[in-house]
C-alpha cells in the first residue's frame, strides 16, 4: 500500500511473483479526499487485508478493508478515530487474536496513541474494528509518537518504538 502524492490517493500493488517483476496489479483503493499517507497493510489469520492510513483532508485515522487479493473490492473505509488531527505515522501489527493493534501519532496533542480493535459480536466484521476499539494515549510526555513501529513480542504483547521530538530520543515501550 502507498500514497500517490500527485493525486492524493491510496493505492495498492499486488505482486504477480515473489520478485514483483511481472504480473503486478495496481488498484486505486481510496480516491475521496487526500488519503493514504503513512499507510500500513496487515493481514490476519482469517485472510483479510486491512490498510490503516491517514486522511489528510479530515485529519482522521482510517481503515480500508480489501475484499479480495488485489483490493478491487473495498468492503469499507471508515474513520477509526476522528477526534482532533490524529493518525499520522501509523504502524500496525496483528496478534494471535487476529484483531489489529495500531500505534500512531496524535498531531493535536503531540502524543503516542494505541488503538486495539474489537471484533463484532458475530466475528464476521466488515472492517477490522467493527466491534469498536480501545484507544489509549500511551505516552503524553512532550512531543512524542512520531515514526512509530510496532511488533508483537514472543509473549503476545505489543512492543513499540517511536521518536521523542522533545528530547531527540528513540523510545521503546512494551505494553
Amino acid at each position: 500500500s502507498y500514497y500517490l502524492a500527485t493525486s492524493g490517493d491510496l493505492k495498492v500493488t499486488h505482486c504477480g511473483n515473489l520478485a514483483c517483476s511481472s504480473g503486478n496489479v495496481t488498484t486505486a483503493v481510496s480516491t475521496t479526499n487526500d488519503v493514504g499517507k503513512y499507510s500500513v497493510l496487515v493481514t490476519s489469520g482469517a485472510g483479510s487485508v486491512d490498510i490503516f492510513h491517514y486522511d489528510t483532508t479530515s485529519g482522521n485515522l482510517q481503515n480500508t478493508r480489501c475484499g479480495d487479493s488485489i483490493c478491487a473490492n473495498v468492503l469499507g473505509d471508515p474513520a477509526l478515530e476522528s477526534t482532533n488531527n490524529i493518525g499520522q505515522f501509523v504502524s500496525a501489527a496483528v496478534p494471535h487474536d487476529n484483531l489489529a493493534v495500531i500505534a500512531y501519532y496524535d498531531v493535536t496533542n503531540a502524543d503516542l496513541r494505541v488503538l486495539k480493535c474489537h471484533a463484532g459480536s458475530d466475528h464476521s466484521y466488515q472492517n477490522a474494528c467493527s466491534g469498536g476499539a480501545t484507544i489509549t494515549s500511551i505516552d503524553t510526555s512532550g512531543n512524542v509518537g512520531q515514526y512509530t513501529s510496532i511488533v508483537i513480542a514472543p509473549d503476545g504483547l505489543p512492543f513499540i518504538a517511536y521518536y521523542d521530538v522533545t528530547n531527540a530520543d528513540l523510545k521503546t515501550l512494551k505494553c
